[in-house]
């Protein structure tokens, strides 16, 4: 049954009891190793024809003493290719190490012998086969599985073996060592044997490995103490520049780590591919935590770049797929933001929506936050649940806020969940556009630049203090799939058809994943336009962005901002039509763009001077000059990076002498943290300089902003003391009334 794949055929001769590791004679089942041996003596000796007759033992009267193989199920489904047998025979506990036994020493192989498809020694050597491993060292059969896989030219496997370890055969001492046979070992190094050694007679092994590698590759941890002790060196390299800890960590060998580390060995020793051990451990299997833990503690840098990819070890383990491994490295302080040579973050490298849940759950990351007023959180928490069930991480805040006093902490989180969102979904029911807290959530959503999707109860229409928020068309209403409202105590709960409600819950899905996809391809495009961007200007000073201007996926590269200015000048417009000259000595890309992107929205048009590949300095000051000249007004960044600007102070003495109006615009770098920023969103700034520039124009706009403050108080006054004043007459009136 194993043989040709019958897994049905299996499965029922497993529900009648017999052995799926069982040893039995199988004829057709050949060796490839023993084939070797077997076409040169079949030459000289003529195969017996009969048992001998009844003077011999059991086994001499039951089978051939001349050639008789006991194999394993596992066995014969390796040697014919049932890539899928061989896979439920290993989930049943098949052994993949059990060797065949023979009367013909060269077939007492295992099953990594036989595999002739790469898969199927991928599959074997996942559940623990040795490529290390020599079947009859010292007599007939002295190959190892990789010295078998080149004589058959089959160089797929041979490339599996090797990504695992395998080696050519070397000496008994590498036996020995990569078997843990520890008196073996003790007996090499008391006849002072090279602890070092890398072969024998004059003769190098292929890979360059010393016995410590074969000790590290098969995590035999007694043999690699012992030589350790003996004075093994910890750090060599062998031809792929790959040290004891590289193979170790690649092959997740724990104990063999930290015996190496203790040791001494390098952490961040780069092999020929450029790859540190930790970066190793990203391939590893089923890597834990206490994996890159040991590593990062003896001093790995686990953010370590790649120089020619710039691939961090998190790069590699999400393109992998490899989900232990990226989440144990987030674990240990994997930054999920770091570019590599292509501007993909870690999370850029795979599209399985089930490895990015689980890697931003396990960094704290979250595509959705839910605004909600606590009276309606029961509905709240079925959608998040909803959300998360399809992988979409989702942020929740359970802190009720009325109440709070200071809560600066609360603020901070809240204001963070909202800025690092792809989306905010708002659950708009009919208390919610009375609650100061969600409008100040959707307020601060709306100037970071997070898009905001609303699901509707209650049948709440959209009124005015909404509408700058929110649309009809981003509304998706949850109504026809609510049965039945209960109130208690202060919770609103509803009863649901669930059909009905999977229904528009898969409308909002599509639009949330459309919003995250967004957001993902807003940020790749950003951070692979911001690394041309400053490879373009290496040598000159950096642009950098205003503190308490978060990026927002909207933003666009800083070289596009001077697209009215290219165009003016090319149709050749600039004497027949008025617009703006803009300063900023090439600070603060965000703002300026953000500023540009409002000016152009509310009709005027705008040009700056920009540095061009391939103009020089002299150029660029003549190309401004001429725009100052013929603008009808000069605007200038005002900070303290604009004004170390040589560039701005030129421009600016130039637009001063030529007599054009100036607008200076003034960027404060205070950055008041993420409470303030969310307690004060929806009020107005009033901006003074410290050193008494336009201080009379700062107080005439706060005395304006205090007298409609005042006159609003006062007018809601007047109105209650007309009420008081109705209430006293009437009184008055009924005592009138009552004299008479």
């Amino acid at each position: 049954a194993a043989y040709h794949g019958n897994i049905r055929a299996l499965e029922l001769l497993e529900a009648r009891g017999f052995d799926l590791t069982a040893l039995d004679k199988f004829g057709r089942v050949r060796f490839s190793t023993g084939n070797f041996f077997w076409y040169f003596v079949r030459l000289f000796v003529t195969r017996p024809n009969g048992t001998g007759g009844g003077g011999g033992s059991e086994i001499d009267t039951t089978v051939s003493i001349f050639r008789t193989t006991l194999v394993t199920p596992l066995h014969c489904a390796v040697s014919t290719g049932q890539l899928e047998t061989v896979r439920w025979l290993l989930s049943r506990g098949a052994s993949a190490q059990t060797r065949a036994q023979s009367s013909v020493r060269s077939d007492r192989v295992p099953p990594l012998f036989l595999a002739e498809h790469a898969e199927i020694a991928r599959e074997l050597l996942v559940h623990g086969a040795d490529p290390l491993v020599i079947p009859d060292p010292g007599f007939m059969n002295t190959l190892t599985a990789l010295q078998m896989a080149y004589l058959r030219r089959n160089y797929a496997v041979a490339q599996e073996l090797e990504e695992w370890g395998g080696d050519v055969a070397l000496t008994p001492f590498h036996s020995a060592a990569g078997r843990n046979d520890v008196r073996a070992v003790r007996r090499f190094l008391s006849h002072k044997t090279d602890v070092d050694c890398l072969g024998e007679m004059g003769y190098v092994g292929l890979n360059r490995r010393t016995p410590l590698h074969w000790a590290a590759i098969s995590g035999s941890k007694e043999a690699a103490d012992l030589l350790l002790e003996a004075g093994a060196d910890p750090n060599f390299q062998d031809a792929r520049g790959r040290s004891p800890l590289h193979w170790a960590a690649r092959l997740n060998k724990l104990d063999v780590v930290r015996s190496l580390l203790r040791a001494g060995a390098e952490p961040n020793l780069a092999d020929r591919e450029f790859m540190t051990p930790l970066m190793c451990a990203a391939f590893a299997l089923d890597a834990s935590r206490e994996l890159f833990s040991e590593l990062t503690k003896a001093g790995a840098d686990i953010d370590y770049q790649v120089p020619m990819t710039g691939d961090t070890a998190l790069h590699m383990a999400v393109r992998q797929m490899n989900e232990p491994s990226a989440l144990a490295i987030v674990a240990c302080g994997g930054d999920l933001m770091a570019m590599n040579a292509e501007g993909l973050r870690p999370l850029d490298c795979t599209t399985s929506t089930r490895l990015l849940f689980e890697i931003k759950r396990a960094a704290g990351q979250r595509d959705v936050m839910i605004s909600y007023t606590h009276s309606h959180l029961e509905f709240a928490t079925k959608i998040r649940q909803s959300l998360e069930e399809a992988n979409v991480t989702t942020w929740l805040d359970l802190m009720d806020p009325s109440g709070i006093g200071g809560g600066a902490v609360w603020r901070e989180e809240i204001a963070r969940g909202i800025t690092n969102a792809s989306v905010v979904l708002c659950v708009l029911t009919e208390d919610y556009a009375q609650s100061e807290w969600c409008l100040k959530e959707l307020a601060l959503a709306k100037q970071v630049g997070t898009p905001i999707l609303a699901v509707s109860t209650e049948g709440v229409s959209i009124e005015e203090e909404l509408q700058v928020y929110l649309y009809t068309r981003q509304l998706i209403p949850f109504e026809p799939a609510i049965t039945r409202s209960r109130r208690q105590a202060k919770q609103i709960e509803y009863d649901y058809e669930e059909a009905t409600y999977q229904s528009q819950f898969r409308l909002l899905l599509d639009g949330v994943r459309d919003e995250i996809e967004k957001h993902r391809h807003a940020a790749q495009k950003r951070n692979v336009a911001n690394r041309r961007r400053l490879e373009f200007v290496d040598g000159i000073e950096r642009l950098t962005t205003m503190g308490t201007m978060l990026e927002t996926s909207a933003a666009a590269p800083f070289s596009q901002e001077l697209d009215v200015w290219d165009s003016l000048a090319g149709s050749g417009s600039l004497q027949q039509r008025q617009f703006v000259f803009l300063s900023h000595g090439d600070k603060h890309a965000n703002f300026v763009q953000q500023l540009l992107s409002e000016l152009s929205d509310a009709g005027v048009a705008c040009c700056s001077d920009r540095n061009v590949e391939g103009q020089d300095f002299e150029s660029r000051i003549h190309a401004a000059q001429t725009a100052i000249l013929r603008c009808s007004c000069f605007v200038v960044v005002v900070s303290k990076q604009t004004m170390d600007s040589e560039t701005v102070r030129d421009q600016l003495a130039f637009a001063e002498d030529k007599g054009h109006p100036i607008l200076p615009v003034v960027l404060n770098d205070l950055d008041p943290g993420l409470d303030k920023r969310y307690s004060l969103v929806r009020n107005e700034l009033f901006h003074f300089m410290a050193n008494g520039m336009s201080f009379k124009s700062s107080v005439d706009r706060l005395l304006e902003g205090l007298r409609r403050h005042s006159t609003a108080d006062q007018d809601q006054g007047h109105d209650a003391n007309t009420a008081r004043e109705s209430t006293v007459t009437r009184n008055l009136e009924s005592l009138a009334s009552l004299e008479d």
